[in-house]
């Protein structure tokens, strides 16, 4: 083998390890953004639970807005939370002020409050985030 042909070898090699390399990396990204997503999902569906244990009347009357924490995930800048639960007729996911977040008293709106839960969250610099809409309804006699 000559020199030309052992050095043509290596960086081959070189070429192929750093393909090898960084799909491990992006692997590992990728696998970090599901476990966050998922970790935010399972945060999103123990607050809808907790509210499916409030009378409808009750959360109907007296639902102004709300904030939780979500595990090990970081709030985005200048957040003090990562979720917040907010009316789903509230244009601004983030403003939880008592009007904003007021049930209206629109036609057919006493049988159902649709409600969003939301979680944002920073991951490597980047804002995450994931939302379920959910309609609490009238159930009962």
């Amino acid at each position: 083998m000559t020199l030309v042909e052992t050095m043509i070898a290596i960086m081959i090699l070189a070429i192929g390890l750093t393909t090898v390399f960084t799909s491990l990396v992006n692997a590992r990204r990728g696998n970090q953004v599901a476990e966050d997503q998922a970790l935010a999902h399972q945060g999103i569906q123990a607050q809808i639970e907790t509210y499916q244990g409030i009378p409808f009347a009750t959360l109907r009357s007296s639902f102004r807005g709300a904030r939780f924490a979500v595990g090990a995930l970081t709030p985005t800048d200048g957040h003090p939370s990562v979720g917040t639960i907010t009316g789903a007729w509230n244009p601004d996911p983030a403003k939880l002020a008592p009007e904003a977040n007021r049930v209206p008293g629109s036609p057919g709106s006493a049988e159902r409050v649709p409600l969003r839960f939301r979680c944002e969250w920073s991951e490597g610099g980047s804002a995450m985030s994931a939302e379920v809409v959910y309609v609490f309804t009238q159930r009962g006699m």
